[in-house]
C-alpha cells in the first residue's frame, strides 16, 4: 500500500515501515528481556561474590580489611564491597526473586531507601497528595460496594468471610490513623 504526502508528495512505502516497526519492536522486546535477565544474574553474582569477601575478610581479621581489598581487588571499592557482602548475609531474610538488576536488590534489603513517591516527584504538596489518597480511597470503596451489591454474604464460605473481616479490620486500623 502506498500513501502519498500532502506535504512532500513523496511515496511512503507503509509495508516497508511495518517490517522496520516490527522489526524494531523485536529488538525492544528481546533487550528488555536480555536487561531483566542480566539484572537478576549481576544479582546472583554480585551475592555470590558477597560471600567469598566475607570469607576473606574473615580470615583477614580487624583493621586489615580494606588495604588487602584493595591490594589484591583493586577494581572493587570498599563500599560495594560492603553492600554485597550484605546482599550475601541477607538472603534469608528477604525476598530478591521480583528484583531486577542491583539497585533493586539493595533497596529491597535496606542498603539504600525506598525511591521517593511519584507524587513527591511530580512536585505535588502535601496537600494535594492527601486529597489523591482521599479521593482513591473513596473510589475504592464504591467500587467494594458495587461489587457486593446484591451479593448474599452470608452464603460466603467460612474463609471468605474471614478474608473480608481481616479486610475490614486492615480498613478501621487505617481509619485509626487518620
Amino acid at each position: 500500500m502506498q500513501i502519498e504526502s500532502p506535504k512532500t508528495q513523496s511515496l511512503v512505502r507503509l509495508d516497508r515501515i511495518a517490517d522496520d516497526i516490527n522489526s524494531k519492536f523485536g529488538e525492544a522486546v528481546r533487550f528488555a528481556g536480555e536487561s531483566s535477565r542480566n539484572g537478576k544474574a549481576a544479582i546472583v553474582a554480585a551475592i555470590e561474590c558477597g560471600k567469598l569477601l566475607i570469607q576473606a575478610k574473615r580470615s583477614i581479621g580487624h583493621g586489615g580489611w580494606e588495604k588487602w581489598l584493595l591490594d589484591n581487588c583493586n577494581e572493587i571499592h570498599a563500599n560495594t564491597a560492603r553492600k554485597w557482602m550484605l546482599l550475601a548475609k541477607s538472603l534469608h531474610g528477604v525476598d530478591l526473586t521480583n528484583c531486577e538488576g542491583l539497585r533493586q536488590a539493595y533497596i529491597a534489603i535496606g542498603i539504600l531507601p525506598e525511591p521517593e513517591t511519584k507524587a513527591k516527584a511530580l512536585g505535588m504538596s502535601d496537600l494535594d497528595i492527601q486529597q489523591s489518597l482521599v479521593v482513591k480511597f473513596i473510589r475504592e470503596c464504591d467500587r467494594i460496594e458495587t461489587l457486593v451489591d446484591g451479593y448474599d454474604l452470608s452464603a460466603m464460605p467460612a474463609e471468605r468471610k474471614e478474608e473480608v473481616r481481616a479486610a475490614i479490620n486492615k480498613v478501621k486500623e487505617i481509619e485509626g490513623r487518620l
